[in-house]
This record gives C-alpha cells, structure tokens and sequence, in this order.
C-alpha cells in the first residue's frame, strides 16, 4: 500500500492504495469531468504534491511536482 492521498475531479479522495489501483486510475484520466489526479504523503507535508492532468484519453500528461520550499 502506498502511503499517499489521492484526489480526483470525479471520485472520493482514496488512502492508501496499491500501486496497480493508482495506476489505473492514471490511466483512466483525460475523459469529460475526470481530468486529474493529485497525490499527497501521508502524513502530509504543506505544499509538497504531485498531480497529473490529462485532456482526452489519448492525450498527453501534464505534470506538477511541489516539493513545499518556497519560491
């Protein structure tokens, strides 16, 4: 189980999770009202994520890691 929080435009937030589940679920997004995913540690680190965007299903990802330093 990874020790992440994932949130999706289309879904309940998930804990914890097999990696095979995450990954699934970034391959399922791209479509109308599911277009991204964020992931966070657990426990959580302010402003530190990762999240994945994707519009259309055969389109490419867009990816944002925040490592929570300042700017």
């Amino acid at each position: 189980m990874l020790p992440i929080t994932v949130k999706t435009e289309s879904a309940p937030d998930r804990v914890r999770m097999p990696d095979a589940v995450l990954t699934a679920l970034l391959e399922s997004i791209g479509a109308d009202g599911d277009h991204f995913v964020v992931l966070e540690r657990i426990p959580e680190a302010p402003a530190e994520f990762l999240q994945a965007w994707r519009d259309g299903t055969d389109g490419p990802y867009r990816v944002e890691y925040r490592d929570g330093l300042a700017m």
